[in-house]
């Protein structure tokens, strides 16, 4: 631990802490994990061994910085040693941290050091698949949700809503921003269904979409992946 006022970290959030170090050196025993000693957060930095094939191991050099949040927010991971050079197809940005998720839709849940094992398994995991984007030439080998925050907030409205086409993703739309629509009265995306059996429940789940800073973008960017898409 540093700093000097060690009587701000509260008892509960160093049993957290503690309980992460702990489960971290199971994973990833080389890496080193720092508790802040005025509550503020915590770091952990070093080398996870990472298994790319016939038996080899590389050491890859990450920093994880756990905020003040913590454990409500997730911590942050970086590449320590600027091993790959930032490449928004491998996931990586300007400032050497690794976009690991998109926020709301798979943001992990970190209640418990469990779920933070969950977590650094899923790293090892995206560390991997770096060295296989490597040997593909620059693909990446799974799945992955596109670039800019529009664009993949708008992958997910495709994906939970089903549609293949932009006439029904234009009327199911508004229903996502507020719209009322009568229970009994039929779905919007032309199935000829109820739309309390149709889509009213996929509508239900992508409301909070509305409230993102630039969701007037999203129809567009809808409409370009299903016309990339025919």
């Amino acid at each position: 631990m540093f700093g000097r006022f060690a009587h701000t970290l509260t008892r509960s959030r160093l049993t957290r802490f503690e309980e992460d170090r702990s489960t971290l050196a199971g994973l990833a025993p080389r890496m080193r994990h720092y508790i802040w000693a005025d509550g503020r957060g915590a770091l952990a930095e070093g080398p996870i061994d990472i298994d790319i094939g016939a038996g080899c191991f590389e050491p890859v050099e990450i920093t994880i910085v756990f905020d003040e949040g913590y454990p409500r927010v997730p911590p942050r991971f970086f590449d320590r040693a600027r091993r790959w050079r930032p490449d928004d197809d491998r996931h990586l940005m300007d400032n050497h941290e690794f976009c690991l998720w998109l926020a709301r839709v798979d943001t992990p849940k970190l209640d418990t050091s469990e779920q933070f094992g969950e977590l650094v398994l899923r790293v090892i995991a995206f560390l991997r698949d770096q060295f296989v984007f490597d040997d593909l030439g620059g693909r990446w080998p799974g799945r992955d949700w596109l670039h800019g925050g529009s664009a993949a907030y708008a992958q997910h409205a495709l994906e939970t809503l089903g549609v293949s086409s932009n006439e029904s993703f234009r009327a199911l739309w508004p229903l996502v921003l507020g719209q009322r629509l009568h229970a009994n009265a039929s779905c919007p995306c032309g199935s000829g269904l109820p739309y309390t059996r149709c889509h009213r429940a996929e509508v239900n789940s992508l409301r909070w979409l509305a409230r993102l800073r630039k969701c007037e973008r999203i129809p567009a960017a809808a409409e370009h992946q299903l016309r990339d898409a025919a």
